[in-house]
């Protein structure tokens, strides 16, 4: 899935500082996995006027805490925004917030190098794809790492990777189309979870030797691979699952600062 980091600006911006019109604090529930952001903040401020005030939860948890009418932040900037568009869609809501891109980062199955040239000797044509890899997890040829995806836009999306590999139907994923089977031999290789997943690449360093693959946002294995408490580098690219596209949405009110945010 793509990392939809849904900035939403839901409420009235408040003014902040001494006189200065253009100076804004907005109030943003935002995906963990953006906190690796924290040090462009201050440039955002100084280059725009607009302080982000974030506020940090798992993706799925983000969403569903998005409530049509009734919202507490001024934005929502989320790894992806499909949950919320569930609960707009469910509240039948007509006032749908605007949205901007602001920036893709895929969900990948990072493999090492290893483990990376057995699946492809084992795959047909040399191309792995979801099912492969839940076979592998089943064999117990592949130990991984993944994200609560009760919680987590990036373990949800790799669980339905894997459902819509073993359907084998070519289309959309239907509930009928799910085989349970496949589902629990992919779990069994799954040695790692965590909350969110920030979370997941902070216990993966405590850990990376006992793992063969970490299912994540193609970002933080870059992270991983750039930094020296990481000893073992990943193929990032094994298997990639649908774009997520961050966005920024905000209502009539803020959108000035929002077009700020946006064009910075």
């Amino acid at each position: 899935m793509v990392l939809a980091l849904c900035l939403a600006l839901l409420g009235p911006a408040t003014a902040c500082g001494s006189g200065d019109e253009d100076s804004t604090t907005l109030h943003v529930l935002a995906s963990s996995e953006l906190r690796d952001m924290e040090p462009l903040l201050d440039d955002l401020r100084r280059d725009t006027g607009v302080e982000l005030d974030m506020e940090y939860k798992a993706t799925v948890d983000a969403g569903d805490g998005l409530t049509p009418g009734a919202y507490h932040h001024d934005l929502a900037w989320l790894s992806s925004d499909r949950y919320f568009q569930l609960r707009l869609k469910e509240s039948k809501s007509t006032a749908k917030p605007l949205s901007t891109t602001t920036m893709l980062s895929p969900v990948v199955v990072g493999v090492k190098p290893e483990t990376a040239r057995a699946l492809r000797a084992r795959a047909k044509g040399g191309q792995v794809s979801w099912a492969d890899i839940a076979d592998a997890a089943a064999a117990g040829s592949v130990r991984f790492g993944m994200a609560d995806p009760k919680r987590t836009n990036s373990g949800l999306s790799a669980l339905v990777g894997v459902a819509t590999a073993a359907a084998g139907t070519g289309s959309a994923l239907r509930a009928e189309d799910i085989s349970c089977d496949r589902l629990r031999g992919f779990r069994t290789g799954q040695k790692l979870t965590a909350d969110s997943s920030a979370d997941l690449r902070e216990q993966y360093i405590a850990h990376q030797d006992r793992l063969d693959a970490l299912i994540t946002y193609e970002s933080e294995l870059l992270s991983l691979n750039a930094a020296a408490s990481s000893t073992r580098s990943w193929r990032s690219s094994i298997r990639r699952t649908a774009w997520c596209c961050p966005t920024i949405r905000c209502s009539s009110s803020t959108r000035p600062s929002a077009r700020r945010t946006t064009r910075w």
